[in-house]
């Protein structure tokens, strides 16, 4: 999982008050106060500007796996969830979900296309359900979401990586529902990270052997640990002195 940083990031003018964003988070709003159907428009929320400036910000990788991703495996994301949400105590959707979050630049990562419609999907627990916001009105910094936001929590405080396995640092609650509902440790994820990990464990015995092609040896590692290469937060944790 990646740790993404907007604090120099311009919203997107489609988001701003300047765009459609404000007028279609109204039109949400007062289909909620209607208790009529609510429409999510994906081509604001998923405007080329939108994904175009995501994708810059994200590196290309997916935040959620930190696999690399082109235009067509890469889905923009609403952390919390627009349409309904799964809690921590129930299985099926609730809704409505954060409605009024549909169009907000803040609540939208990109992720790829199997974290977010296998495994993100509508989950988005919190410690604890009473101070979950359910109108534009509550307060969302009362909430304490279990599932970790790559924009806000800080990912290094709960999550790391024996070889290539995701695992909580010291029992953390959040990295370890993080790592359940993203599915960090499925089958294919484990055997692209190994693939990683097996050549890097190559270069880093020509590196502590002093070998001929050592510092080249140590380059490709830092490169390989740097935040646009995938799985780097793998990387980091395996090799903290040579990246």
């Amino acid at each position: 999982m990646i740790q993404i940083d907007r604090i120099s990031v311009t919203v997107p003018t489609l988001l701003s008050s300047a765009g459609k964003g404000p007028a279609a988070t109204q039109l949400l709003i007062d289909a909620f106060n209607r208790q009529a159907e609510m429409n999510f428009d994906s081509k604001v929320y998923g405007h080329s500007s939108v994904k175009s400036l995501l994708q810059l910000v994200h590196r290309r990788k997916c935040c959620f796996c930190e696999k690399q991703l082109t235009d067509e495996q890469a889905d923009v994301e609403h952390f919390r969830p627009k349409a309904g949400y799964v809690s921590q105590e129930s299985t099926t959707i609730i809704k409505p979900g954060y409605y009024w979050l549909a169009y907000a630049f803040d609540n939208l990562l990109l992720s790829c296309t199997f974290c977010n419609r296998s495994h993100k999907k509508n989950h988005f627990p919190l410690m604890d359900e009473a101070t979950r916001a359910k109108t534009p009105a509550h307060d969302l910094s009362l909430e304490d979401n279990l599932l970790l936001d790559p924009t806000r929590d800080r990912i290094a405080e709960h999550i790391t990586f024996l070889s290539e396995v995701a695992k909580p640092i010291n029992n953390s609650i959040k990295g370890a529902t993080t790592i359940r509902i993203l599915g960090l440790n499925r089958a294919t994820l484990l055997t692209s990270r190994f693939a990683v990990l097996n050549v890097l464990r190559t270069l880093e015995k020509a590196i502590r052997n002093n070998d001929k092609i050592a510092e080249e040896a140590r380059i490709l590692i830092r490169e390989s640990g740097l935040p646009s290469a995938p799985y780097s937060a793998m990387v980091r944790a395996n090799f903290p002195d040579l990246v």
